[in-house]
């Protein structure tokens, strides 16, 4: 009885870290000034892996990542997915202004000089303000 009642707890309370590590990342972001990536993966996805060991350990990524963003992983298959996000391709990058406005969502893996400039395009890209015509 007392193993169903830990793994319960453990399951319930994992439901809602993704969404306390996204609320954390979000304050981080006001104060920061930076820019919030949800990357969106899973377990057994190929490319996420490779991404993981390829790009987001290159220290040219890293400087980037750490200088305007805030990073915050998320298992489509385990977490509670904020914004209306939904679970289909992985690895999917939402990103995120510091007002907690989603800007922009890319999928697919990428080389690691191309995701430097996918990074350098989303920085331009979240200060531009879009006019809405009517």
């Amino acid at each position: 009885m007392k193993k169903i009642l830990i793994v319960a707890i453990l399951y319930i309370t994992s439901l809602f870290s993704a969404n306390i590590e996204y609320k954390n990342a979000l304050i981080e972001a006001k104060d920061e000034h930076k820019i919030i990536i949800i990357v969106l993966e899973k377990e057994d996805c190929h490319f996420c892996k490779k991404m993981e060991d390829e790009v987001f350990t290159d220290k040219n990524v890293s400087k980037i990542l750490d200088r305007d963003f805030i990073l915050v992983k998320l298992d489509v298959n385990r977490d509670e997915l904020p914004l209306g996000l939904k679970k289909g391709m992985t690895p999917t990058f939402a990103f995120v202004k510091d007002s907690g406005v989603m800007f922009s969502l890319i999928r697919g893996a990428w080389k690691r000089d191309d995701f430097i400039s996918l990074l350098r395009y989303v920085k331009k890209k979240s200060k531009l303000k879009r006019e809405i015509k009517k």
